[in-house]
């Protein structure tokens, strides 16, 4: 199983959605560089191997595309910093 994460921001939801999926992935995916640090120091630390992270422009539907497909997405506080 493959899920995705929009918006992920310092990991937290991906790392812990990493631990139910084991035989699975999380990827996750934010326009913060700073904050996919984080996150990816997070995972490390916890020894989480199946959560990625990625910085991906959410807005533009191509790059969202470029990520294969997800058996499901989680998106939570991403709509209202999206321009119009």
């Amino acid at each position: 199983m493959r899920g995705l994460e929009v918006g992920s921001g310092t990991g937290r939801r991906a790392i812990e959605m990493a631990k139910y999926l084991s035989a699975g992935e999380v990827l996750g995916i934010d326009c913060s560089p700073d904050l996919l640090s984080v996150a990816e120091q997070a995972s490390n630390q916890e020894g989480i191997s199946n959560a990625k992270f990625a910085r991906v422009d959410v807005s533009s539907l191509a790059q969202v595309r470029a990520l294969g497909k997800f058996d499901f997405a989680h998106v939570r506080l991403v709509v209202q910093h999206l321009h119009d």
